[in-house]
């Protein structure tokens, strides 16, 4: 018989820090590779910029300094293969538990006619913003959860993350495997801009570019095992050109809906859900920067996580 077991907030609370507090292949913690060769770039115009400046330019010498400079751009890159390996075997090994769950989950229910019990969670345990500080207003009510942010760099940056997240926890209160559905919605009203700045050499590869890309997700935890859904949310790009800056500006108001199918809780086990707002940029010698704070309704909301358990529900007497 289908037990139901206690439910322990606390426990809820500790799942739900520890994974705030896990680090992930490709989040935050990423390979560098454009900033050192920024460095280098700006090292380049250094090195050119008193050759520009003579009336006669002396190209022997460019060619040298810019064969010079390839070559130290190369070592750069090589010794970075081992480190993309590395996170490549780390995000395979998340992408294998994920598909090795769906299937348990798949076989569990195979053959079964079953009836779905609804579970919605209309509060987040908490909101979450990486960096920390990113976040300026946030609320936490049920159905009415949202967060007010904003975030700019313009520093060289190579595959850098930032997020704001929601995130929710369940225990599976029954002493059997569940098979559950989840879903959720993202409200995103904001603006977001991307600048790169247009230099001063006329030499191809030497002026600014700025990438932004925004997505929403939704990340399920089960232990070690994680479960991740992403949609795209928008896309920005500005690549200069000599003596000419480039911008590109979007404002963002939609709602993305998210959902994960065929999850396999063990028996007791406390899932953990993250539905998240992801920035993922790059800069080399611009700027990036996305607003969700300054109107009044500029924000992001999460109203609730929706859960539908697919196997039997625990008795509770």
């Amino acid at each position: 018989m289908t037990t139901h077991v206690a439910i322990d907030e606390s426990r809820l609370k500790a799942a739900v820090q520890e994974v705030q507090d896990r680090k992930h292949p490709g989040i935050n913690h990423g390979l560098s590779i454009r900033p050192p060769i920024a460095g280098l770039r700006h090292d380049l115009e250094k090195q050119l910029q008193p050759l520009f400046a003579n009336v006669g330019i002396d190209t022997a010498k460019i060619k040298q300094i810019m064969t010079k400079h390839e070559t130290e751009v190369r070592h750069i890159l090589e010794k970075q293969k081992v480190d993309t390996s590395k996170e490549f075997a780390a995000q395979a090994r998340i992408v294998q538990q994920g598909i090795e769950n769906k299937k348990k989950a798949l076989e569990l229910l195979a053959n079964k006619a079953y009836i779905t019990t609804p579970i919605p969670i209309f509060t987040p345990y908490t909101i979450y913003s990486q960096p920390a500080g990113m976040v300026k207003d946030s609320h936490i009510e049920p159905s009415l959860n949202w967060a007010k942010f904003k975030f700019q760099d313009n520093t060289d940056q190579s595959s850098t993350t930032v997020k704001v997240s929601f995130f929710f926890a369940w225990q599976n209160p029954s002493n059997y495997e569940a098979v559950i559905n989840c879903a959720a919605d993202l409200q995103c009203s904001g603006t977001a801009h991307v600048f790169a700045n247009g230099g001063d050499i006329p030499l191809e590869g030497l002026s600014g570019t700025a990438d932004l890309t925004l997505s929403a997700r939704l990340n399920v935890f089960l232990g070690e095992t994680e479960r991740d859904a992403s949609v795209p949310v928008s896309y920005l790009s500005a690549y200069a050109h000599f003596l000419d800056d480039v911008e590109e500006r979007k404002n963002i108001l939609d709602i993305f809906h998210l959902a994960q199918a065929f999850v396999l809780v063990q028996p007791t086990q406390i899932v953990v859900f993250e539905v998240a707002f992801v920035a993922v940029y790059d800069i080399d010698s611009g700027f990036i920067d996305f607003d969700f704070s300054s109107d009044i309704f500029a924000r992001i909301m999460c109203p609730a996580l929706q859960i539908d358990l697919l196997t039997a529900p625990a008795k509770t007497m």
